[in-house]
């Protein structure tokens, strides 16, 4: 199905020809640090895919490179038709699978992945053929993959134009008040998260049709090592439908530094709420204790404590409550309060 790439070694050795102009086997081989053989091998292979040619009449034999955009961009080409060949295999192979495919049978419509490694292969996996969009639910405890062991894959997906939406429960916070500052940064990217005092399942579905439901009893991760993979159905409308519900009356996440060492208010404007203001607002109406919530924003509990004393004066009320009332009012924490049944 086309080409191979390039090999790294042969791409760092032409860049080498690049930089230098011309060079012979030993002055390759100083400058990629490889043995003499293995310089030779590499001039040899960039030769038979036309990237040098030799120095007429040049002793010991020197190689100069051919010009990147023609001797590149042949390759290129090359590779671009490969591509093309293997997506249009897959769409055929796709297309038959959706007839012929496991869905066809009623039991079919649910897998189950066994082992903490399969599952983890399964969420990398659909999630790197992600085209639209990501929603999750989070809950403690994360037992397979992390927000850190996700992050290359969920920034290369947000690249390619793909939605992230993700409501984490707020026990995550007060178990790990770092978190909040990795979300924030996942915010700048362009993904969405919320936040909800209690999520029901775990939950991952990408593109509307494919779920993966990890096994874990909710509330304490035991059970067993193993997640429900979810195809097209009934099933799978209710999960989303499910986490459509949990979104909607979560709280949004304001964005916002939470620096430490931030300036302490003084009184504050009724319509001025900082960024660590509306942070510590969204923090403490999702359910989070003042320790946690300065541990999430990287302030003390003492500090907390004043912003929303200065928050309750400039808005003229006497109450936290109140306060949650006005900030929904105002708009401070750039979406709606969620409604609670």
């Amino acid at each position: 199905m086309g080409a191979a790439p390039l090999e790294p070694e042969l791409v760092a050795a032409y860049g080498a020809l690049v930089h230098a102009g011309a060079l012979d086997a030993a002055g390759l081989a100083t400058a990629v640090a490889v043995d003499l053989d293995e310089a030779q091998r590499l001039l040899g292979a960039l030769e038979d895919h036309g990237l040098l040619s030799r120095r007429v009449g040049s002793a010991p034999a020197t190689y100069v490179p051919a010009p990147p955009a023609i001797a590149l961009g042949a390759v290129l080409a090359e590779q671009q038709h490969a591509v093309h060949t293997t997506q249009k295999l897959v769409e055929q192979l796709d297309e038959v699978y959706r007839r012929t495919g496991p869905t066809s049978h009623p039991s079919d419509v649910v897998d189950l992945v066994v082992g903490t490694a399969a599952v983890r292969a399964r969420i990398q996996q659909i999630q790197t053929s992600a085209r639209e969009e990501v929603l999750s639910l989070v809950k403690p405890p994360v037992a397979v993959v992390s927000s850190e062991d996700n992050a290359e894959t969920e920034d290369a997906a947000v690249d390619r134009g793909v939605r992230y939406r993700a409501v984490l429960e707020t026990s995550m916070l007060e178990e790990e008040p770092r978190l909040l500052h990795a979300v924030a940064a996942a915010a700048a990217r362009g993904e969405e998260a919320r936040l909800s005092p209690s999520v029901p399942i775990k939950l991952f579905v990408v593109d509307r049709s494919v779920a993966l439901v990890p096994l874990g009893h909710a509330g304490t991760g035991t059970g067993p090592e193993g997640a429900l993979l979810v195809r097209g159905s009934g099933l799978l409308d209710a999960l989303i439908a499910l986490f459509e519900l949990v979104w909607e009356r979560a709280f949004e996440i304001a964005p916002g530094t939470a620096e430490s060492g931030a300036p302490e208010p003084s009184r504050l404007a009724a319509d001025s709420p900082t960024d660590l203001d509306r942070e510590i607002l969204t923090l403490l109406l999702a359910g989070l204790t003042d320790e946690a919530v300065a541990k999430g924003t990287g302030t003390s509990v003492r500090t907390v404590q004043r912003r929303v004393r200065a928050l309750m004066d400039g808005a003229g009320v006497v109450s936290r409550l109140q306060l949650g009332w006005v900030a929904h009012e105002r708009g401070w924490l750039g979406a709606a309060t969620p409604q609670r049944a």
